[in-house]
């Protein structure tokens, strides 16, 4: 199992602004913590959050951030209306990403921000996307993250 799985789950929830461990933590049962649910998690072999879709930025041997990214070739066959306020909109989003390049979660731990790591993952994305034969990128983006937000419209095959 990859042993990026910590700093994995720690930047997915970083980037999800706590939601990740919010969900983890209705699984954590049995002294398992909620970190552990999430490690668990990001060293599964498939999935959306999986080691397999992420890339993550190292500098002497500490990681400094990381972008998940797959593609959407199907939509997710949830209801939104059956799940948690919380989850239902990434969910409708997610639908209507269907066909695209899908970023799941682009983060960098705080102490490396401001180093372009996340222009440079978003790139990597976009030629990761491309050379998969797809056309159009999807990412979401919350309306208070003002990094994101500032990140997003200068890369011109984003839509946030």
């Amino acid at each position: 199992m990859p042993a990026e799985g910590e700093d994995l789950a720690k930047l997915i929830d970083i980037a999800g602004e706590g939601i990740p461990a919010w969900l983890w933590s209705r699984s954590a049962s049995n002294g398992k913590s909620v970190l552990g649910v999430g490690i668990e998690r990001a060293r599964r072999e498939s999935g959306g959050f999986s080691y397999r879709n992420a890339r993550i930025a190292c500098a002497t041997e500490a990681t400094r951030g990381m972008v998940l990214s797959y593609p959407i070739d199907t939509a997710p066959e949830d209801n939104p209306d059956d799940l948690p306020a919380a989850i239902a909109p990434f969910v409708t989003l997610e639908q209507l990403s269907v066909g695209t390049w899908y970023i799941n979660a682009l983060a960098v731990f705080p102490r490396h921000c401001s180093n372009g790591i996340g222009t440079t993952w978003l790139r990597a994305a976009e030629k990761q996307a491309q050379a998969a034969g797809y056309a159009q990128m999807s990412i979401q983006v919350y309306a208070q993250n003002s990094g994101a937000a500032r990140l997003t419209p200068d890369l011109g095959a984003l839509k946030a």
